[in-house]
């Protein structure tokens, strides 16, 4: 059984993109799941799986706020950078034997940036898109 960790206060009003983050939500939190259950092979395919939807994810994102002029785009290219990164050692701890609690415990963190991250990061660029008339596409 998943969880859908999704609440309508995380749309950023463009349905792509709400799409996707919801899709990365759950998967992280599907990664804790497995990795709860023990399950290290699971967590490590969902881990690549989910590093490749955001590594796509990431380059349609930084397109969009480059076309539209975003000026927050550098903080956001940071952002991203970071969180392919941790997710990268992540999926490295996992494969490379790691205790199974700790890199639970990072997932957990991980979603939960997640989270933070659209309701005071993305959630910024919202009415950016919305005047650049990306909204609801």
């Amino acid at each position: 059984m998943s969880t859908d960790f999704w609440v309508d206060a995380l749309s950023v009003g463009v349905d792509e993109f709400d799409r996707a983050h919801r899709e990365q939500l759950n998967t992280i939190g599907e990664i804790e799941a497995a990795l709860g259950r023990g399950d290290r092979q699971e967590a490590a395919a969902l881990l690549e799986l989910l590093l490749q939807r955001l590594t796509l994810h990431q380059a349609e994102e930084m397109d969009m706020l480059v076309r539209t002029s975003y000026p927050g785009i550098d903080h956001i290219r940071d952002v991203q950078s970071a969180n392919l990164a941790r997710l990268g050692r992540l999926k490295e701890q996992v494969e490379n034997g790691g205790h199974l609690p700790d890199a639970r415990r990072i997932a957990t963190e991980m979603r939960m940036a997640f989270v933070d991250y659209l309701l005071k990061g993305d959630i910024n660029f919202k009415s950016h898109l919305d005047m650049a008339g990306y909204s609801h596409r």
